[in-house]
C-alpha cells in the first residue's frame, strides 16, 4: 500500500519538475517567485528526518497528507 501511495505521489512531482522551468518561462515571468517556490519544495523534501520524527509521534496519514499538500 505504501509503495502504491509513493508511486502516485512521486509521479506528479516528477511531472511538475520536468515542466517547472518551461511553465515559468512562458507564463509567470517572475524569477523571484519561481526561486521561492523551488526553494520551498527543496526545504520540504530535505526535512525528511523531521517528517520521520513526526510520523513516529503521530499518525502516518497526517504526516503524509501534509507532505502531499506542501
Amino acid at each position: 500500500m505504501i509503495f502504491i501511495m509513493n508511486t502516485f505521489s512521486v509521479f506528479y512531482g516528477y511531472f511538475i519538475i520536468s515542466t517547472f522551468k518551461n511553465f515559468g518561462l512562458e507564463k509567470i515571468k517572475d524569477d523571484e517567485f519561481l526561486t521561492a517556490v523551488g526553494a520551498c519544495s527543496n526545504v520540504m523534501g530535505g526535512m525528511r528526518w523531521i517528517w520521520s520524527y513526526f510520523s513516529d509521534r503521530t499518525s502516518f496519514k497526517l504526516v503524509y497528507g501534509i507532505l502531499l499538500v506542501t
